[in-house]
């Protein structure tokens, strides 16, 4: 069941399974919030009834967009992030651009999609899916293989 944004109600509920990591090869991500964006104009395909197709993408990247949300709800289970925080990361990442913290309207909401980000960032980087800015290594990603 979804809310009226289309976010999962219970996403602890909702049974995913995730892409081993490794077993893709693709392009990490610039940063989180491109990570991001990605992930929920794929989830919202697929709730439109789009089916990736392995190999067709233009720019392939290191995991289905599932994986990302497997990874959310799973910060969310463990307490992680609110109900308001995963309201906030979908309805901007719909609108294609974050929240402006200079706009006194949403400045909250800012907040909130700074700190679900950095949430996020420490799995994503370690899984590999996303470029660590702290990792001069390997261009900045770290190795999967192990």
């Amino acid at each position: 069941m979804f809310s009226a944004l289309g976010v999962p109600l219970t996403m602890a509920r909702i049974r995913m399974t995730t892409t081993p990591v490794g077993s893709m090869s693709g392009n990490p991500f610039q940063d989180v919030e491109e990570a991001w964006f990605w992930a929920v104009r794929g989830h919202d395909a697929f709730m439109d009834g789009a089916r990736p197709v392995a190999g067709r993408a233009e720019n392939p990247k290191p995991c289905e967009a599932r994986d990302i949300m497997v990874v959310l709800s799973r910060i969310i289970r463990r307490g992680g992030l609110s109900r308001r925080h995963v309201e906030v990361l979908f309805r901007y990442a719909r609108r294609d651009f974050p929240p402006d913290d200079r706009l006194p309207k949403e400045a909250a909401d800012a907040l909130l999609w700074r700190e679900a980000l950095a949430e996020l960032a420490p799995v994503l980087w370690q899984k590999g899916l996303v470029v660590d800015p702290n990792d001069t290594s390997a261009g900045g990603c770290h190795d999967r293989a192990g």
